[in-house]
């Protein structure tokens, strides 16, 4: 099961989310789905503590 969360920031530009989820220590990865076509994927998983058992994904 999961959530789905859904940001509607009141200004930003894509390059600022994406510098954004960068500093958080997101990585871009790859998607099963290329939909939509020119969707900028993202993950976040830290297998040090373990604070995340799937991760977090988040895309652009």
């Amino acid at each position: 099961m999961g959530r789905d969360l859904t940001l509607y920031p009141r200004k930003a530009s894509r390059s600022d989310i994406k510098d954004y989820l960068e500093s958080l220590a997101f990585q871009r990865c790859e998607h099963f789905w290329e939909w939509p076509e020119g969707t900028l994927n993202y993950s976040w998983f830290d297998d040090q503590d373990f604070r995340s058992i799937d991760g977090v994904s988040a895309d652009i």
